[in-house]
């Protein structure tokens, strides 16, 4: 797979564009820009329960009380996630106070590092991979145009600006581990690896991955630059992670196993995957299953939601894709050698396939690898098929040439298709169903605010989402184990549906809402065995509003007991 033409270089190292792929990446980003504000993304907002979280404590830091949860019944300080992201969305609304038209502006933050996100892209495509412009496009267009990017890009989460920190980090390492590279390359690595640990603890892979491939290729002065700058900027953010790991919140040592199982939802991502995978049994087929959905991420992510009507799609073109795409990088790797994504990919893996939840969201910082070693091997059966039709080939090698190019724009229009028509409009329609809940929604929240007393507390789905709108505290009924979706195995949900009311009595919940969307994450069947728990404890209970529908119900709970000790 050797290019015919070597790339030029200019004198710093990198690889010259020419104008022309300027201009085209400039085209790609703003076509991705105009579909994700054409969805009318806030419509979505609160659907994926972190961002809400994250909103609601840019709220608390911009009011200046710190970082914390206020929709939490109690005082709930120190989340699972690191702190920047939440102050850099403060200044939303320190910019725009009134909610929910501040939403908008939340997602044009994220936005604006999406659009870094496939600029970066491009340059890993174009200098990681060596691909030519036109090739390094391609990639760009993929990595933007799925269901994924398009669905985090409209959305108030750290996924897509971490992304874009990783990527630029791993950009500017590779000039940091070229011989003779200045000392300042290696300084800019570790301050992008340890601020990009701010916005997602697991950017301490960054740095790991960075210097273990630096020290592989000798580069003593890289590593050790990129590991003093990159540990110290990453401690800010490390520190407080690590004092909660050690001493957790006192409620979660309570009786109650749904109170301490919520809120180790809330306040610690080891809680959470202590209590998900309990044994190693459990950890087995996480590993096993989360192992196989990489495996075939690549043509997952390429390729939803369009795959999803067609076994055909699925199981054989998405198959065939993952498996081009990881020759592609494995033949990369055979010519380049170590460059520094390949070290954080691995320590990267190392954190994500033992977390008990589908890993596909979590690879998204590595699209330009996999579509780009897809890209690598359509480069190289397309030079083939030509060569094949220009020279006196046989018969037999121009029948492979034009089945190869037949074989090919096959693949092209599909993938187009997707991109360009199905995953917007599974967006769209995602949008659309969300918009139409969310009307219903707000009927009960202007119920709530006029007809509750300010000290009432809640037991709602969208815990995060009733505050913001009634300005009341709400915690949601459990955090379901997602260890039943990984074993298969309906007596984890049906313990946790024995515990739904744990949560409820512990704060002195007042009342408890129901919406359509309830345990719309769980996995497997959880959702099933939670909503039949949850009816029949409400069964006998007054309906105190119910929307214009009937899809949304507000029960009056019993005279709530004192609120348990363990409330932070």
């Amino acid at each position: 797979m050797e290019s015919r033409t070597k790339p030029v270089e200019n004198r710093r190292g990198f690889v010259a564009h020419p104008r022309w792929a300027w201009v085209a990446l400039v085209g790609i980003v703003l076509a991705f820009v105009v579909t994700v504000v054409w969805l009318g993304p806030a419509a979505n907002f609160g659907s994926l329960q972190d961002d809400a979280m994250y909103f609601v404590a840019a709220k608390s830091i911009a009011a200046g009380h710190g970082y914390f949860l206020p929709s939490f019944p109690g005082h709930l300080p120190a989340l699972k996630y690191p702190e920047l992201y939440p102050w850099l969305l403060s200044w939303v609304w320190r910019l725009s106070p009134s909610f929910p038209s501040n939403v908008v502006p939340a997602i044009g933050l994220t936005l604006v590092f999406a659009c870094w996100f496939l600029i970066a892209c491009f340059l890993v495509a174009k200098h990681t991979l060596r691909l030519e412009p036109a090739w390094a496009l391609a990639v760009t267009a993929l990595c933007g145009f799925n269901f994924f990017s398009l669905l985090l890009a409209g959305s108030v989460l750290s996924d897509l600006p971490f992304a874009a920190l990783a990527l630029t980090a791993v950009l500017c390492a590779d000039r940091a581990l070229e011989k003779d590279a200045d000392w300042k390359w290696a300084a800019a690595t570790g301050a992008l690896a340890g601020v990009s640990v701010g916005l997602r603890t697991v950017g301490a892979t960054l740095i790991a991955g960075i210097v273990v491939v630096a020290i592989l290729r000798r580069r003593w002065r890289a590593a050790a630059v990129c590991c003093v700058v990159g540990g110290a900027l990453s401690l800010p953010w490390i520190l407080p992670v690590l004092e909660r790991l050690l001493s957790p919140h006192v409620g979660t040592s309570v009786a109650s196993p749904g109170w301490s199982q919520t809120l180790a939802f809330y306040t610690s991502y080891f809680g959470v995957w202590s209590r998900s995978v309990p044994n190693w049994a459990t950890q087995r087929a996480v590993l096993l299953k989360n192992f196989i959905s990489t495996i075939l991420a690549p043509g997952i992510l390429l390729l939803v939601p369009l795959a999803n009507r067609s076994a055909i799609l699925s199981v054989g073109v998405g198959g065939a894709v993952a498996i081009a795409a990881w020759i592609g990088l494995l033949v990369h790797f055979r010519r380049e050698g170590w460059k520094a994504i390949h070290g954080v990919f691995l320590f990267y893996l190392a954190m994500v396939l033992p977390w008990p939840f589908p890993p596909q969201r979590f690879l998204v910082p590595f699209l330009p690898i996999f579509f780009g070693g897809l890209a690598l091997i359509a480069r190289e059966i397309n030079r083939n098929a030509a060569s094949a039709l220009r020279e006196s080939a046989t018969m037999a090698k121009r029948a492979g040439a034009v089945t190869a190019y037949v074989l090919l724009v096959a693949l092209a229009g599909v993938v187009a298709a997707n991109g360009a028509w199905a995953a917007p409009r599974a967006l769209a329609r995602l949008m659309a169903r969300q918009r139409s809940l969310l009307a219903s929604k707000r009927q009960a929240y202007r119920w709530i605010a006029g007809n509750t007393p300010a000290s009432a507390r809640f037991i709602a789905y969208d815990d995060v989402l009733l505050y913001l709108y009634a300005d009341r505290q709400a915690i949601r009924p459990i955090a379901a184990s997602t260890a039943s979706g990984y074993d298969n195995d309906p007596s984890i949900a049906e313990r946790d549906a024995d515990h739904l009311e744990d949560v409820a009595r512990h704060v002195g919940a007042k009342y408890w809402l129901v919406t359509p969307s309830d345990f719309g994450i769980e996995l497997g069947d959880d959702k099933t065995i939670l909503r039949k728990r949850e009816d029949e404890l409400l069964a006998h209970l007054p309906i105190v509003f119910q929307c214009d529908s009937g899809r949304i119900r507000l029960y009056q709970l019993p005279n709530p007991e004192r609120p348990g000790a363990g409330v932070p």
